[in-house]
């Protein structure tokens, strides 16, 4: 059954990519698939990532439409708080990040590094939207550093496939940023929902390994 559900959500990836028609509908479909995987191969269901999964829901539904204002603020603000409740997984996870050494710290040194070098390349094209894409920026980088805090509590796919699945998680994001304020490419879309498609399989399958 699991399997099945797999197929169907990469079938409902590639139908929202390749078929205009189907577009809308199958984009709404993608987080409610991988929502049904996770309650039916999880032993205990988490909540948090039931917010998660249905927060992001939320969002491809609202940013469907991106050029309306309302909307894409809207669906801004349903992804932070989906990129909010995965936080709380992962630190929920390493128990309040206890047994984390205090050097791991510096960690969040790139993590800044790359949240100054994103909102100095958008700045100038987000004028009126400036706080909300920080505060984005900020929740987005923190839930992939609580991701890396796991290393220091699980090993193997249990860590490093929601790792990877953050760090695809801001490659997504960074790419729909630039699609929506700086400039659309033939293949923005597809790189852009297959990474996003992608993180939150991984952020799941991730998470039901631990």
């Amino acid at each position: 059954m699991s399997g099945l559900l797999f197929l169907v959500l990469a079938a409902a990836l590639a139908a929202h990519l390749a078929v205009p028609r189907l577009k809308a509908p199958s984009k709404a479909l993608l987080m409610p698939l991988l929502l049904l995987f996770y309650c039916l191969e999880a032993d205990r269901i988490d909540p948090w990532v039931v917010a998660a999964l249905a927060a992001a829901t939320l969002g491809d539904i609202l940013l469907l439409k991106p050029d309306v204002a309302v909307r894409f603020l809207s669906g801004l603000g349903a992804f932070l708080a989906g990129h909010v409740f995965w936080a709380v997984v992962f630190l929920r996870s390493t128990d309040g990040l206890r047994g984390v050494p205090a050097w791991f710290a510096l960690a969040a040194i790139p993590y800044l590094g790359f949240a100054v070098w994103f909102l100095r390349k958008l700045w100038k094209e987000v004028a009126g939207k400036r706080a909300a894409l920080i505060v984005y920026c900020l929740a987005i980088v923190f839930m992939s550093l609580m991701a890396l805090a796991r290393a220091f509590t699980h090993g193997g796919t249990a860590f490093w496939l929601p790792f990877a699945g953050s760090l695809l998680f801001l490659a997504s994001d960074t790419t729909l940023a630039f699609l929506v304020f700086h400039k659309r490419t033939a293949w923005g879309d597809v790189l852009c929902m297959s990474a996003y498609v992608a993180a939150q399989s991984l952020l799941v399958v991730g998470m039901l390994a631990g």
